[in-house]
């Protein structure tokens, strides 16, 4: 007799069981009983058995003994089950290339699955890898700058810039100030550099020369800084006092107001007559110089002088007697009835001055006179 179990229940299952329809066959290894078969179920037929070989000790079900005895059937081992993947991370199930094995054991085999990670665990090692991705870096710290107060002076970055040697300076000099001189004697000028070193250096090498004027200059050294000047007619001059040391030079003009060597500064005594028959017109009148023409109608071409004044200070006396050819064209005398006179430095303060001219003795203005100026 082959004793087997029920593969639900686990109620012992024998083959009169079976034969009676007490019990019906799943499989060729598998049985169940009545009580745990479906009630619409029709039983199956079982399929035909294969010969085994008998183990040792066991007789096979064929070679039975004759009164009843029971002869165990030799059931085979269950296959191993298959190795579990980690549970660390998503699993994949796998089909086997074999077919499953099968189960002899009383119990019902659970199927076999590969475990599957939970979501949980996922998130928990995103989180962890996030953390050691931001938390690995070098942590910049930001210092925060409030923008300055416009009351707030700006600051002053420290400097160490050297003063520049005593050679390293910028060359400058002085021609002089203005002169009012007369046409009777030689003019002393002398231009200064400014830095006293190279004032006396030998390396320094200084030059007079003209800039404008009326008429011809003659210096008696003009590469000195102090020399002496002559002039050829009145008017203004200009002249430059150049210095050049290296490759740096530098100028400075200096003004000269040159009037007649018969011009008194400050007045003198004509010989104009109180009672004479004067004609004559000022032309113009500036900061720099009063030009014009006048003569006594008696006395024909005997030159007469004229009185200049800043309002009542007598800045000169001045001689009438320079020629022009538009008075001898218009029939004024012989035409030797002219005057320039080169307003002195008292003139040149930027203030307003009052300019008045006279004939000489007497208290007669000429034409056009009476005007104010200023430098």
């Amino acid at each position: 007799m082959i004793i087997t179990f029920c593969e639900k229940c686990g109620n012992r299952v024998s083959d009169a069981d079976i034969q009676s329809g007490r019990a019906r066959r799943i499989d060729e290894n598998q049985v169940i009983c009545v009580n745990c078969s479906p009630k619409d179920s029709k039983p199956q037929t079982a399929p035909p058995r294969r010969a085994t070989t008998p183990a040792r000790g066991i007789p096979h079900p064929s070679s039975r003994r004759s009164g009843g005895v029971p002869t165990i059937q030799r059931q085979t081992p269950a296959a191993p089950a298959a190795p579990q993947r980690p549970t660390t991370g998503p699993v994949v199930r796998v089909p086997a290339a074999a077919a499953p094995a099968r189960n002899t054991s009383s119990k019902p085999a659970a199927p076999a699955a590969f475990p599957v990670a939970p979501v949980a665990g996922v998130g928990v090692a995103v989180l962890f890898l996030l953390i050691l991705f931001f938390s690995s870096g070098k942590k910049e710290v930001v210092e925060r700058r409030d923008p300055p107060k416009p009351s707030d002076p700006a600051p002053v970055a420290p400097t160490t810039e050297k003063a520049p040697p005593q050679s390293a300076k910028k060359l400058m000099v002085n021609a002089g100030r203005v002169q009012s001189v007369v046409l009777s004697a030689p003019v002393k000028i002398e231009g200064v550099i400014m830095d006293a070193a190279l004032n006396a250096s030998p390396n320094v090498t200084t030059t007079w020369s003209k800039v404008s004027g009326g008429g011809d200059v003659t210096f008696e050294n003009a590469a000195s800084k102090a020399t002496t000047v002559k002039f050829a007619s009145p008017g203004l001059y200009v002249l430059r006092f150049s210095a050049k040391f290296a490759a740096d030079e530098a100028t400075d003009n200096l003004k000269l107001i040159v009037n007649a060597a018969d011009v008194a500064a400050g007045g003198r005594a004509s010989k104009n007559d109180a009672n004479g028959d004067y004609d004559g017109n000022v032309d113009s009148i500036t900061s720099d110089q009063v030009a014009g023409w006048g003569y006594d109608k008696r006395k024909g071409g005997e030159p007469i002088d004229v009185n200049v004044y800043d309002g009542d200070t007598l800045l000169a006396t001045v001689p009438a007697n320079e020629m022009r050819a538009d008075l001898v064209k218009a029939g004024k005398g012989d035409g030797r009835h002219g005057f320039h006179f080169f307003m002195p430095l008292s003139v040149k303060d930027r203030q307003s001055h009052t300019i008045h001219i006279k004939f000489a003795n007497t208290t007669r203005e000429l034409s056009g006179s009476n005007k104010s100026v200023s430098e």
